[in-house]
């Protein structure tokens, strides 16, 4: 058994203690309503969610894309989040927990908290990285980190060779509202890059023709590559009697 599966071992016991949901979700579902009190935590098994922030007067940022690893519960562990709801982007497949029972069992058992810290440590860094891009960052600069971080992401933390197709489908409009700009300006990004035979958008999938390229435009560090590689973390292999049937 290797280092990673011993220690991934306690985290599959102590959550198989604990019981869960399984849940399959639909693209566009409602995983959590804006404002709800975060009573059930899911842990993605498999598919990509995003956490939706929609304002008194209608604008949208999304704060976070997620994938199998993550956890899902706007406002966990610390109560309600005002305006943030979570969504499925593509069909996703979670184990649900009962947020309180989860603190418990992470209160009394430190690698089941160690982990649990982890994760969200995982995803703040995210969310600061994301907020820096939108301080400092050009449009073509976020366009192009955000694909870089997608396609580490999709590739289990692995450079992908100089071309490859995301399978994740990105309409204009949620990418415009990934990076905070308009369509009309996402589209303009996209034409550029076109030009310039670094990717290409077509009707929600987008080809990347030269990553390194890509990162070069994005000022992409080698340190925020491995940074983008450790949000690729797969999820402990639950056993099967830990979630009871899919809903």
């Amino acid at each position: 058994m290797s280092g990673a599966a011993k220690g991934a071992a306690p985290i599959r016991a102590a959550l198989a203690r604990l019981g869960c949901d399984r849940r399959i979700a639909a693209p566009g579902e409602v995983i959590a309503a804006a404002g709800e009190a975060p009573g059930r935590v899911g842990l993605i098994l498999g598919g990509w969610l995003y956490h939706l922030r929609t304002e008194p007067d209608g604008r949208r940022q999304i704060t976070d894309l997620m994938t199998a690893g993550d956890l899902v519960a706007p406002g966990f562990p610390c109560g309600a989040a005002p305006g943030l709801a979570a969504y499925a982007l593509t069909r996703a497949e979670l184990c649900e927990f009962e947020g309180e029972s989860l603190l418990r069992a992470s209160n009394a058992d430190p690698e089941l908290r160690l982990w649990l810290m982890a994760l969200m440590q995982r995803q703040r860094r995210r969310l600061e990285a994301r907020l820096v891009d939108l301080g400092l960052r050009s449009g073509s600069e976020r366009a192009a980190r955000a694909l870089v971080e997608i396609a580490m992401r999709e590739g289990t933390g692995r450079p992908p060779a100089r071309s490859l197709d995301l399978s994740l489908p990105l309409s204009l409009r949620f990418f415009g509202e990934l990076l905070g700009l308009s369509t009309a300006h996402v589209c303009r990004i996209f034409k550029d890059f076109e030009r310039r035979d670094v990717a290409h958008y077509e009707t929600g999938r987008v080809r990347i023709h030269d990553f390194e390229r890509l990162m070069r435009l994005g000022n992409v560090t080698p340190a925020e590559l491995a940074t983008f590689a450790a949000s690729a973390a797969a999820p402990p292999d639950l056993p099967p009697e830990t979630c009871a049937e899919a809903r």
